[in-house]
């Protein structure tokens, strides 16, 4: 059996603002489309989406009702977890959510951590278990759909520790022969070969951010015979038509200055020499203002009857 599997499409109404879209919804539904064309030509007739469907948990009616009317214009089976972006608050529950509303109109089916799902054909049975946002997983199966910040190694930057890597999840879950996340939007595999197991985190199908200009989305697709996976690229539009470069300079400008402004404050801050935990005082702070810079006498005079009336 084959199965194909994606993630984050945040499938919205609202362009982002570093893309220069005039319709962005259409965009991700054409996108997706793409992805339902692959499944077709390769006869997979299920497909996993690992969480985030929806950009946000309010968007208007009118994208759930044509998103439906796509997906019911295809013969396809499509498993899903809920992720962070697709819940109120991102607290779990899918009452009166888009996604909720997308499940009730039958359009998709949701994996659940405490009862697996049987997919089943005349020669194989795979048993699926899904892990939403923050859900425990305490079913059994072949495959684990999760949503869930799982890197290839380690920290995608310094400091980061919202995390597991693909070889520590294929560790804590031993039982299930493929596991499937989304949530990291850089796609990556991990295969282990010596137990025939392997960990594939799908990527996010839209470019939303500066930093996917060169991202390139894919449809993973997973033989359950010998859990081998391939990955098949979704035709995309060239970074130049897509992302709004003025808009990005202009914005790494302005970043650029605020950590420069932000620098300079921590500077002066520390060439008090306060000790650890010492909270500089406001008048401390104005005394040495007026040293470092020398204003007139008249100044220094309105100042100092201000800071007389300063507790």
């Amino acid at each position: 059996m084959k199965i194909a599997a994606i993630s984050d499409l945040h499938i919205s109404d609202k362009c982002p603002k570093n893309r220069k879209d005039e319709n962005y919804l259409g965009v991700g539904f054409r996108k997706f489309m793409d992805v339902l064309n692959i499944c077709e030509e390769r006869d997979i007739d299920t497909l996993i989406i690992g969480g985030d469907i929806f950009e946000y948990a309010t968007v208007p009616r009118h994208v759930v009702t044509s998103f439906l009317k796509i997906i019911h214009s295809w013969d396809i089976q499509i498993l899903i977890v809920p992720g962070q972006h697709d819940l109120r608050y991102h607290k779990k529950g899918l009452d009166n959510t888009p996604l909720g509303n997308m499940i009730a109109g039958g359009g998709m089916t949701l994996l659940e951590p405490d009862n697996a799902y049987s997919l089943s054909t005349p020669e194989t049975d795979i048993l699926i278990v899904g892990q939403g946002w923050e859900e425990k997983v305490t079913a059994f199966g072949d495959i684990l759909v999760t949503h869930r910040m799982v890197t290839k190694k380690g920290p995608l930057w310094p400091g980061q520790t919202d995390y597991v890597s693909a070889a520590g999840i294929l560790n804590k879950y031993k039982g299930f022969k493929c596991i499937i996340s989304g949530d990291n939007h850089k796609p990556h595999s991990f295969l282990d070969s010596k137990n025939g197991r392997c960990q594939i985190n799908c990527g996010s199908v839209m470019r939303s951010k500066k930093d996917q200009i060169d991202h390139i989305p894919t449809v993973w697709i997973i033989d359950t015979n010998s859990w081998t996976f391939d990955q098949v690229k979704i035709t995309i539009d060239p970074p130049e038509d897509v992302f709004d470069y003025a808009k990005i300079a202009m914005e790494e400008t302005k970043e650029n200055a605020r950590k420069e402004s932000q620098e300079k404050i921590d500077a002066f801050v520390a060439s008090f020499n306060q000790k650890d935990g010492e909270k500089v005082e406001f008048k401390t702070i104005v005394k040495k203002v007026i040293t470092d810079t020398k204003p007139k006498q008249s100044v220094i005079t309105i100042i100092d009857n201000i800071l007389e009336k300063v507790s």
